[in-house]
């Protein structure tokens, strides 16, 4: 993987390079201008894209797909599409660990009640002399 730094006017490009494959990515937003990896694709893919109305559908879709992607993230045109997917990652983060707490003391209630649990039918001060096992019966399913 081959990275540059490119400067032009005021604003910074990075650009990557990876299997002849060219990505360039707009430092002050986020914007990546990935048409090089579409040319290629198209030169890969010609039988495909020979058909007009093929072509043209699968265009209409993916600028649907785009524009949702636009509406059901974008807060306004100020903020980029990194500072917005930062934002969600943060609330997916935030969520996962909310529900990880819980798990985990759900898991601490669990060990104390089972801790806290009296033995039964060993004598007094033998509780540690005996070794308890779980023997799962196999029933046929038959009968």
């Amino acid at each position: 993987m081959e990275t540059t730094v490119n400067q032009d006017s005021q604003q910074i490009f990075i650009t990557t390079a990876y299997n002849g494959i060219k990505i360039v990515v707009r430092q002050s937003d986020g914007y990546v201008n990935a048409s090089k990896m579409i040319v290629t694709m198209k030169q890969n893919e010609r039988t495909i894209w020979s058909s007009p109305k093929y072509a043209y559908t699968v265009s209409q879709i993916m600028d649907s797909i785009n524009e949702g992607i636009q509406l059901t993230h974008q807060l306004d045109d100020t903020t980029s599409m990194a500072v917005q997917a930062d934002i969600i990652f943060n609330q997916e983060l935030e969520e996962k660990d909310a529900i990880n707490n819980q798990l985990r003391q759900q898991i601490q209630d669990k060990d104390n009640a089972i801790n806290s649990m009296t033995t039964r039918l060993v004598p007094q001060d033998r509780q540690f002399d005996y070794i308890y096992s779980v023997e799962p019966l196999n029933e046929d399913i038959d009968g």
